[in-house]
């Protein structure tokens, strides 16, 4: 996939689940870091061997989720930004205004929600192809439905976003 569909399809499965465009917006930075760490660790022309191997590794992150979500869950500022929601958008503006937390309250929140994202990116490209599952070394996890860039990929991300932009409404719709 795409970095671009990376962060769509992230940002619309975390925004299908949680509602919160906050969380939704930071997941789907996160979406991008795997590619983004073979990007500095080689450059433009990671070689085919070293592709998805321990930057696709899911362990480091789900870790990471894991041991983060008990302790963001005893913050206020977890909290606070947990009642964003795209149903009542002037709402969400007077929090994220009204915010004053230290950078020590923010930083495990973005970094449960940047791994939430790495590891949905990770799970996309199963769907092109093997990613590492529990050996780094090894791509043994996932199926080849489509490759990157092909009329099926826009096809698949579409039919995504369609499902899930129905469960949105249909969540709007029960807010109101």
């Amino acid at each position: 996939m795409t970095w671009k569909t990376h962060k769509l399809t992230t940002a619309t499965v975390v925004l299908a689940v949680t509602g919160n465009p906050l969380w939704a917006f930071l997941a789907a930075m996160g979406s991008v870091i795997p590619d983004g760490l073979e990007f500095i660790l080689y450059g433009h022309d990671v070689p085919i061997w070293k592709h998805r191997k321990f930057t696709h590794w899911p362990i480091p992150y789900l870790i990471t989720a894991v041991v983060l979500a008990p302790v963001i869950l005893h913050l206020p500022v977890f909290h606070a930004l947990s009642a964003l929601s795209i149903s009542d958008i002037r709402a969400s503006v007077e929090i994220l205004k009204s915010l004053n937390y230290p950078p020590m309250h923010v930083i495990p929140v973005m970094a449960f929600w940047f791994s939430i994202g790495a590891v949905l990116h990770i799970l996309e490209d199963a769907l092109t192809g093997k990613v590492p599952l529990l050996d780094p070394k090894r791509k043994n996890f996932g199926v080849r439905l489509f490759r990157t860039k092909s009329l099926t990929e826009s096809l698949v991300f579409l039919g995504v976003l369609f499902v899930f932009a129905f469960v949105i409404k249909w969540k709007l719709g029960g807010e109101r």
